[in-house]
Parts: structure tokens; C-alpha cells; sequence
């Protein structure tokens, strides 16, 4: 017999899948700071010339400045996931938005770069979030920014004369698919 807190096993004594795979994410969300932490420190690392190079030329205050305004982008972040939440029906508030994005920043750093994704994912639907609602967050998530830097790459080079690329065709379907968004 097996209790409802145990994971129950099939026919031929292994687990269920989906208890499976729920253990699997779990382990790995708890991988995720330390395995993005040694990936960062590898990277500083062979990037160390070039860091202590700019750290000596660089002036403080517009560096502070700079790093202070990278980090509150974090604050800007989240808003995204909770307008089209919102708009999607579901319950969750941009509070709840900003936890699930810091908590899940340092898997931004990890290789392949879907990492931070995946775990916000895993959370939201812990939430409630259907699959079909996030499949929606996540692709506004990804053709917002899309759009913008079409549009704003676009009116760039418009604005500068590059006559080899097409400067207001780039504008128009950024403009297109930023309409286009729900």
C-alpha cells in the first residue's frame, strides 16, 4: 500500500512520472544559485583582464550610477508578467511577479539561457497558472521586446541614413507585430 504522501509506484515499481519529474525540478531549482554562481565566477575569471581594465579606467560615480540602474531594471522586469497575467484572468500581482523573478535571476546565468524561464514557469503553475496562460506570457515575453528593438533598431538606422537596409520596412513590422500582440 502506499500513502498518499509517497510517491506511487507502477506496476513495475517505479514512480509515476509526474512525481518523477516534479523531484527532477525540484533538485534542480535547488542547483540553480550554486551551479549560476560557479558559472559566474568562471566567467569573471577568464574575463578578469578586461574587468580589471575597466575597473581602472572607469570613473565611480557614473559606474555606481550604471550598475544601480541595471539592477532596478529587475524592478521593471516583472511588470510584464503581471500585466499579461492580469489580463489573462489569473491572480497574481506584480509582488508576487518580482519574487518569482529575483528568486529566479541567478538562473538567468546558466548555460542556455532558458534556465530562469523554466523555473518561473514551474512557479507560476504551482500558482494556478494554466499551461495555456503561460504559453501566452511567455511568448508576449519574448515578441515585446522583439517588436521594440525592431522598431526602435529601425527609426536608428532610418534616422541615420543607412541606405542598404530597408530602414521603414524594419519600423512598419516592428509597429506590426507590436499591434499584433494581445
Amino acid at each position: 500500500t502506499w500513502s498518499a504522501g509517497a510517491a506511487r509506484p507502477t506496476d513495475a515499481g517505479k514512480m509515476e512520472p509526474s512525481r518523477w519529474l516534479r523531484n527532477l525540478v525540484h533538485v534542480a531549482r535547488q542547483l540553480f544559485l550554486p551551479l549560476a554562481l560557479v558559472f559566474l565566477a568562471m566567467a569573471a575569471y577568464g574575463a578578469r583582464d578586461v574587468v580589471a581594465a575597466t575597473l581602472a579606467h572607469a570613473r565611480p560615480g557614473p559606474l555606481i550610477l550604471t550598475v544601480l540602474a541595471w539592477s532596478l531594471l529587475s524592478l521593471l522586469v516583472p511588470v510584464t508578467s503581471w500585466l499579461v497575467l492580469s489580463g489573462l484572468g489569473t491572480g497574481i500581482g506584480y509582488r508576487t511577479a518580482l519574487r518569482i523573478h529575483v528568486a529566479r535571476l541567478p538562473a538567468r546565468y546558466l548555460p542556455g539561457g532558458v534556465w530562469q524561464t523554466v523555473s518561473r514557469v514551474v512557479d507560476l503553475h504551482a500558482l494556478g497558472v494554466t499551461k495555456a496562460q503561460l504559453s501566452v506570457l511567455v511568448a508576449m515575453e519574448n515578441l515585446a521586446p522583439l517588436a521594440m528593438a525592431l522598431v526602435l533598431g529601425g527609426a536608428c538606422a532610418w534616422f541615420a541614413g543607412v541606405g542598404r537596409l530597408p530602414a521603414p520596412a524594419i519600423v512598419v513590422l516592428g509597429l506590426l507585430l507590436g499591434l499584433s500582440l494581445p
